[in-house]
């Protein structure tokens, strides 16, 4: 008890000392949806299925949420070929905007810009309480991108914000919610992402800001994946060991 509220107490202190930062460690697990499992099986293939480390970082009136591991629990490795890439989205609260970098097109500029789109239809159960890493969490649902969603969020830390950002086609938009997310699920799919460390730490240094953002209006997910091709980190045969963590921070 004494250490959460020590915790607490300095995450309070974090606005008022720009050196310090929050640091939360995520591990989730990425799942296909029924209906894409039951098409690659009839294919002939077994879905792969990742374990991913991500990290969110806040400081001031921005953070940052990135990937920084992956894990690939089963695979054909014969058939699968994995591109890594790094990829971070950049959220200023202030200003509602956010900041999505990705290697994938490095060529010409590897940072897109938007507005982030909080959505305030999100419902929260107070009757339901849960114990995350010392934190009281309460649930919340929500729907988005056509999938449903289960949230545990924390007025403790009271930043809204959580794992959010990566892969924003159409924007970021997080739960408008009075306090951090540390659990997440897809009901849709099963994924789902928790918390497993918070920290608060010194500022070592800021992301670079994009001098050349595009509208996250031009982001081509497609053609991101034919950049992959292109600029990523190519595994696949004996160079995968099952089980291993690869780091997508190698540029």
């Amino acid at each position: 008890m004494k250490t959460i509220m020590a915790l607490c107490l300095a995450v309070l202190a974090v606005t008022a000392r720009s050196q310090e930062e929050i640091v939360v460690t995520y591990t989730g697990q990425r799942q296909l949806s029924r209906a894409a499992s039951e098409a690659i099986r009839a294919s002939g293939y077994t879905p792969v299925i990742s374990v991913d480390a991500y990290s969110l970082h806040i400081v001031g009136g921005q953070s940052w949420f990135q990937l920084d591991s992956i894990r690939f629990d089963e695979m054909e490795e014969a058939y699968y070929q994995k591109y890594l890439c790094w990829e971070r989205t950049h959220k200023r609260y202030n200003q509602k905007a956010f900041v999505y970098e990705t290697c994938a097109t490095q060529a010409d500029g590897s940072c897109y810009t938007g507005q982030i789109q909080y959505l305030a239809q999100v419902e929260i159960d107070r009757s339901r309480l849960r114990k995350l890493l010392g934190f009281s969490c309460y649930r919340a649902s929500y729907e988005a991108g056509g999938h449903s969603y289960e949230v545990w969020f924390t007025e403790e830390l009271p930043y809204p914000d959580g794992p959010f950002g990566l892969w924003p086609g159409r924007g970021v938009q997080p739960p408008l919610l009075p306090g951090l997310v540390l659990s997440l699920t897809d009901l849709s799919t099963g994924s789902h992402i928790e918390a497993k460390r918070i920290a608060i730490l010194p500022v070592a240094e800021l992301p670079d800001a994009c001098d050349r953002a595009k509208d996250i209006a031009a982001f081509d997910k497609m053609g991101h994946f034919e950049d992959r091709k292109q600029s990523g980190i190519k595994l696949s045969g004996p160079e995968i060991e099952i089980g291993k963590w690869y780091s997508a921070w190698a540029r």
